[in-house]
């Protein structure tokens, strides 16, 4: 529903959106089969989010000088998490039944026909010298035995339930921008506008098996300098070296994620995640084929996630953190990321300004057009993921960690999150190009010369920390591409 008033040289436009999402997994059945011969039940329907929002939208144009050349713009607006993937909001795809359909198993042709002959009917062990019905021709190592079942295994839990259902439950965002744009003299005008978003009721997921009680902490010492592959760059002054968690032996070493939103399951919780930006434009449409538009833009986040992290905050409730994620536990955290300093649970990410800028310009009386292409952009984020000797931490917490071993290592991140940036890329690119005409042909040549001065910013580098810095690859180099068109 929306609706727009003009008033004088003030244009109002207001709007109220509803959304309604509802998801479910239908239900099937699941038949014996020559492989699960005792496989016979029925997997029923399963509801899995029913959500219903209200978001309001306004905005506001005024001609100052009722001239139409100058204008000041106002918006402010509610958005909801997209549901379209799953990956966006993970309560979409949960399901409670812990169905198998599928299972594999070594198998070793001991007779080299490339038939598996073993009873595949049983996920047991079998091979040559077993006993009973397990002494088979070939050798076949034992399968997951959920999928052989003739019922379902025990259900899961799902998300939680008052996330998952209701009004105005869903993560959500307030979008706010103030804009102002001026015609300075006809073809010629400046563009320049602040914007602010923030994020509220955010996707978490807790573990229902642990409490912040089952953690303990270690810290990092003695981190020999940069390896040769830095090239002289030095670790920032403010790295991590405390608050890295573990669990503690004593604790479980399974997980029971259990996913909802921040407002559910930490109430009252203090969570910010707000973005602050500024924009500044030049368009110049001039005589004689000129043309120049360009910008600076600069922006920057503030995350802080420390009221439901910091295990000094736990007993508000019912001792539970989000420890687990930044201790790595599976089901939790993120695959292949390293143990995560508590101190991470506060970001200010620093202020990543770029600038861009285009330009062409014809020659008059031999039609060559000459274009230019400018861009400075911040460089490759910075992380340092060092591997902590397991017998320093060991020295600490007079145990190791648990699974792992004497001789081994725990990988820490040291350098706070889009904090720590390399070089900028600072990037030229030319063009000249020429048309030539003879009667109804048309040709055109064109002369493109990519990264003038040559800059071999890195783009990617190796972060583990023996080998740091290590480019892994470059801008391409200066590239010089002579074209030709012909149209007839």
């Amino acid at each position: 529903m929306q609706d727009r008033w003009t008033m004088n040289r003030l244009t109002l436009s207001v709007g109220l959106r509803y959304d309604w999402f509802n998801a479910s997994i239908p239900g099937y059945h699941l038949s014996p089969s020559i492989v699960t011969p005792l496989r016979n039940y029925d997997v029923p329907d399963y509801q899995s989010v029913r959500h219903k929002d209200l978001t309001p939208k306004i905005g506001a144009s005024w001609d100052v000088r009722g001239d139409g050349k100058t204008a000041v713009k106002v918006n402010f607006a509610k958005y909801v998490l997209g549901q379209s993937l799953v990956a966006s909001n993970p309560l979409v795809g949960l399901t409670p039944f812990n169905v198998v359909t599928t299972a594999t198993r070594n198998w070793v042709d001991n007779n080299n026909n490339y038939i598996p002959d073993c009873d595949l009917t049983n996920p047991a062990a079998q091979g040559p010298g077993l006993a009973g019905n397990l002494n088979q021709v070939d050798t076949c190592a034992a399968a997951a035995a959920t999928m052989w079942q003739g019922t379902a295994a025990t259900n899961a839990i799902a998300g939680d339930e008052g996330s998952r259902f209701g009004w105005g439950v869903r993560p959500y965002s307030w979008e706010f921008s103030l804009s102002a744009q001026h015609e300075l003299s006809r073809g010629l005008s400046i563009y320049g506008g602040y914007f602010r978003r923030w994020f509220g009721n955010f996707l978490v997921t807790d573990d229902l098996a642990h409490t912040a009680a089952d953690y303990e902490s270690f810290s990092v010492n003695n981190i020999p300098p940069p390896p040769a592959s830095a090239g002289g760059a030095a670790l920032p002054s403010d790295i991590y070296t405390n608050q890295f968690y573990v669990l503690k032996p004593t604790a479980s070493i399974t997980t029971q994620p259990y996913t909802g939103t921040s407002d559910r399951l930490y109430p009252g919780s203090n969570i910010i995640d707000h973005w602050n930006g500024f924009d500044i434009s030049l368009n110049a449409r001039l005589g004689r084929g000129i043309i120049l538009q360009g910008g600076t833009s600069t922006g920057r986040q503030i995350y802080d996630n420390c009221d439901v992290v910091d295990p000094a905050n736990a007993s508000k409730y019912g001792g539970h953190s989000l420890l687990g994620t930044f201790a790595n536990l599976a089901n939790l955290a993120p695959a292949l990321s390293n143990v995560q300093s508590v101190n991470a649970c506060h970001v200010e990410q620093a202020w990543l300004t770029q600038m861009k800028f285009l330009g062409s310009y014809t020659i008059p009386k031999i039609g060559v057009q000459v274009g230019a292409s400018y861009q400075n952009i911040p460089g490759l984020e910075l992380q340092a993921n060092y591997a902590v000797p397991n017998s320093q931490i060991q020295a600490q917490l007079g145990h190791l960690p648990p699974g792992a071993v004497a001789t081994g290592q725990t990988t820490v991140s040291l350098i706070a999150p889009e904090s720590t940036y390399y070089n900028r890329i600072n990037q030229m690119d030319l063009r000249l190009g020429k048309l030539l005409r003879y009667q109804r042909y048309r040709a055109n040549i064109s002369l493109d010369l990519y990264n003038v001065f040559n800059q071999s910013t890195v783009t990617a580098a190796a972060f583990t920390y023996q080998n740091w810095l290590a480019p892994t690859n470059v801008i391409p180099p200066r590239l010089l591409k002579v074209s030709l068109t012909f149209d007839f």
